[in-house]
């Protein structure tokens, strides 16, 4: 499992090496611009997340659980598929920018690169298939700390680094059919989920050769999940539908493999 560090946790691996006596810390923390493509924030859990969507519904705002289409692949709710008349491919790319802010300083960091690829099927009229590929989560993260230590009224100045990379990536496959004239759809994704992160924390005290403590964690991570939808169509007055969608994951776990 992937874990956020802070400047506090480099710290104690620094006051557990020192010589005895009393010891007190005072830190700061800095992004380093160099090194920051995502946000301190990636480094909990798997990563930030990236989410499925396409242009069309990333300009509604991100509405996507009761969104179908005729010519596009919407796998936030699988249920959508079967609402495919031609056969639709789907590639999208994404651009974020963010402002990091810490007590003493202030930076944007920007990311952006391929979100998904997704390919749908319409196999007959009562059936349509889908499947493709995408980022689930990334990490990217360079965090510096830099702190004094009183060391029985020596002040000693020690310095923190946390670094961050890696991510999931999903594949999946899909199929979903319709019932009641085709006011009624469900559908089903099966998601395997794949990839690392590496995390690295490095602690020094300045005028000391080398590095007091490195500690490093390299996770792989694999996983499946299976993704239930539904959607219902129906009229609700002369020129008018309404549409509802409904989506459930069903529990699953993760498997780590330290490296």
């Amino acid at each position: 499992m992937a874990r956020s560090l802070y400047v506090w946790a480099c710290a104690a691996a620094l006051l557990a090496a020192a010589p005895a006596g009393r010891l007190r810390a005072q830190a700061s923390q800095n992004f380093d611009p160099g090194g920051t493509t995502l946000s301190p924030y990636s480094s909990f859990g798997f990563g930030d997340p990236i989410e499925p969507l396409n242009a069309r519904l990333w300009s509604m705002g991100g509405l996507r659980y009761g969104v179908v289409s005729r010519h596009g692949v919407n796998r936030a709710n699988p249920a959508s598929y079967a609402d495919l008349v031609l056969t639709a491919v789907d590639v999208a790319g994404y651009f974020r920018g963010t402002r990091l802010e810490s007590a003493n300083q202030g930076l944007h960091a920007r990311t952006g690169g391929y979100q998904l690829l997704a390919v749908g099927l319409p196999a007959t009229s009562r059936l349509a298939l889908s499947f493709g590929a995408a980022p689930a989560t990334a990490v990217g993260y360079q965090v510096r700390g830099a702190g004094l230590l009183d060391d029985a009224g020596t002040l000693v100045r020690y310095t923190t680094r946390a670094t961050g990379a890696g991510g999931l990536t999903e594949l999946y496959a899909g199929a979903a059919t319709n019932f009641l004239r085709r006011r009624l759809a469900v559908g089903a994704n099966v998601s395997y989920y794949f990839g690392s992160i590496i995390q690295n924390w490095q602690t020094s005290l300045e005028n000391q050769a080398g590095t007091l403590s490195i500690l490093e964690r390299n996770t792989r991570l694999s996983g499946a999940q299976i993704t239930l939808g539904a959607t219902f169509t129906d009229t609700l007055a002369p020129g008018w539908l309404g549409r509802a969608g409904l989506v459930a994951r069903l529990p699953f776990k993760m498997v780590p493999t330290e490296l």
